[in-house]
């Protein structure tokens, strides 16, 4: 069972890659604090390889990931 404790305090959704088409030799993944800045945050990025679309997409997704685990948890709670 993952331990969903160990990722409080991480840098809250939404986040996001760029992708510049191969241009560079990564994607970068960033943070948006708030929907009407234009602000952004640098948080990593994923160096090309045959799966660093799916990495990036995954790494971007992980706060919603999290989210619904956590929902999910106590939905069976309430059971």
């Amino acid at each position: 069972m993952i331990d969903a404790d160990k990722y409080e305090g991480h840098t809250s959704a939404p986040w996001y890659y760029y992708d510049d088409g191969g241009i560079s030799s990564s994607i970068r993944l960033y943070h948006q604090p708030h929907d009407d800045d234009d602000h952004e945050e640098y948080l990593a990025e994923v160096h090309y390889d045959e799966n660093c679309i799916a990495d990036a997409r995954l790494i971007a997704d992980a706060p919603l990931l999290l989210a619904e685990v956590k929902r999910l948890r106590e939905v069976e709670r309430e059971y």
